[in-house]
């Protein structure tokens, strides 16, 4: 699994722009892994304002090869999006379905 952060800002998105997100991290991924992408996550706050949401203002990939996973890592790290420089790292897939984002 593929963590991209430093891609979502929460102060500046509203739930359109989660939506856009979403959308366009999908379509550049499978364009560039022939369809490759299984699940995209992008976090957002909770509607309880006290509750502490893990991973806010990351972007999370799961891909069904490594293959893809490293070659969406090649081309979004370090990559600008909306005037920040994204950071890519992976991610365990195990420790990440048990809430370690």
């Amino acid at each position: 699994m593929l963590k991209l952060a430093n891609m979502v800002h929460v102060s500046e998105f509203g739930e359109e722009d989660y939506l856009d997100v979403e959308t366009d991290v999908k379509e550049e991924c499978d364009t560039r892994t022939q369809g490759a992408v299984e699940t995209i996550l992008v976090p957002r706050p909770a509607k309880d304002a006290g509750k502490e949401v893990k991973g806010l203002g990351n972007v999370y990939i799961k891909f069904k090869d490594v293959t893809a996973a490293a070659t969406v890592f090649k081309i979004m790290n370090g990559r600008q999006f909306d005037g920040h420089s994204i950071r890519a790292s992976f991610v365990d897939e195990a420790a990440f379905d048990a809430g370690g984002r």
